[in-house]
């Protein structure tokens, strides 16, 4: 299960307000909805963060390079926190 801090539902909120944004959200719905199904994949582990400690699945939007970082919540490798979507560092 995803839990969904709340800057990364802060991005997620102001891009569904915007009707003209509505294929970025449609793209990082997607990311998730890949991040949800298999953690353990490559794809959801392209990038560690120490600092955060948290993992990174970077993506391109138009021409914008965004991020979206996440770790395990607790030791329940199912449970997921979304720390944070937005543009890449």
């Amino acid at each position: 299960m995803l839990y969904i801090h709340p800057q990364a539902e802060s991005c997620l909120a102001r891009l569904e307000a915007d009707r003209g944004q509505t294929w970025m959200l449609h793209r990082i719905e997607d990311r998730l909805d890949d991040l949800e199904s298999d953690s353990t994949s490559a794809q959801a582990r392209r990038q560690r963060y120490q600092a955060v400690d948290a993992w990174g699945i970077p993506f391109a939007l138009g021409d914008e390079n965004w991020i979206i970082l996440w770790k395990y919540r607790g030791t329940e490798s199912g449970d997921i926190d979304v720390v944070y979507i937005g543009l890449a560092p």
